[in-house]
């Protein structure tokens, strides 16, 4: 049977086979290049499809260290057709934003986070305005408001980690001609810096997982 291993997270998979002939084997399947090749499927006579999205578990929470997941909320990325930007901020903030004739398109969740202070470890988020470009950078700070040339401070949206403790994964932040974006997602963060007029601009902060979910799946030959 295929082995599953898990660890202070969930893991979450759903898994259609079609059974081709009575007998049949699954060959191994790498975790990380994430996907079944052909010629496995011609190897086998299983063919099985599984959807899964890939993330980081949140760890064990550990008193008066790590912030309490179960208290974070989601932070969700939007892009404004009026400013050509991009954002990030809780669903709230957006439609409150919307209210207020400030048209905001919800992409996707980006990642957790906590909204408000005193969380063990955590740190603030602030996101800095630029009246010109009208574009957004988040920075964290070690007591003082952090200050960026050509931007104005637009307060905190949040509490995050510095660095990455307590399950946490790397958010990564690329920068444009008039335009920030930020991710989880290295490989969509790789594509974008590789395009003309992006540059990398590294690990800007540490968030948790929108699931917090850990896929992991070894499958054998033997069933």
């Amino acid at each position: 049977m295929p082995k599953f291993y898990q660890d202070d997270c969930v893991v979450l998979f759903t898994c259609l086979a079609t059974i081709l002939l009575d007998h049949f084997s699954v060959h191994s399947t790498s975790i990380s290049e994430a996907s079944t090749s052909s010629e496995d499927v011609r190897k086998s006579n299983l063919s099985v499809y599984i959807t899964y999205r890939i993330v980081i578990p949140y760890k064990r929470r550990v008193a008066n260290t790590c912030g309490d997941p179960s208290l974070a909320t989601t932070y969700y990325e939007a892009f404004s057709s009026s400013f050509l930007v991009h954002d990030i901020n809780t669903l709230a903030a957006f439609i409150n934003s919307a209210a207020l004739d400030d048209i905001w398109q919800i992409i996707e969740p980006s990642f957790k986070a906590w909204d408000t202070p005193g969380q063990p470890g955590t740190t603030p988020l602030h996101s800095l305005f630029n009246p010109t470009t009208t574009d957004f950078v988040y920075l964290t700070s070690n007591g003082t408001a952090p200050t960026l040339s050509r931007f104005q401070a637009h307060g905190i949206i949040g509490y995050v980690y510095a660095t990455q403790i307590c399950g946490s994964i790397p958010l990564y932040a690329a920068s444009g001609p008039n335009d920030h974006w930020y991710t989880t997602s290295l490989f969509e963060h790789n594509k974008l810096i590789g395009i003309s007029g992006w540059s990398d601009d590294g690990v800007a902060v540490h968030v948790l997982s929108p699931t917090g979910l850990l896929f992991a799946l070894w499958m054998t030959d033997s069933y």
